[in-house]
């Protein structure tokens, strides 16, 4: 007697499609589960601005870029490298800190 096989050819092969299907719709699930509300974008305000510290000089009367073609995170980090970098007879002030 001879046995025939469970699933013949061809709906073995609609079998296989189907489980891959279904297999595909589960993981697109799991990867989609997120609402589009609370998907987080990148504001421009996050990500780093260019700063300039203007120096103002004791010496003689005028302002100067202190920390001009510097990308800072913060006015602080500017400030910082302008007050390290601009010497004794000019001071840097943190007012005069402006972002681009």
């Amino acid at each position: 007697m001879k046995r025939e096989p469970l699933v013949s050819g061809f709906r073995f092969v609609l079998c296989v499609i189907g489980a891959m299907l279904l297999a595909g719709c589960k993981h697109s699930a799991l990867v989609t589960t997120q609402p589009i509300s609370r998907v987080h974008h990148v504001s421009p305000a996050a990500e780093p601005q260019w700063y300039t510290c203007y120096v103002k000089n004791r010496v003689r009367t005028g302002l100067w870029s202190g920390t001009s073609h510097r990308r800072f995170h913060a006015k602080a980090r500017a400030f910082n490298r302008c007050h390290r970098f601009s010497g004794k007879p000019a001071t840097c002030y943190f007012s005069y800190c402006r972002r681009w």
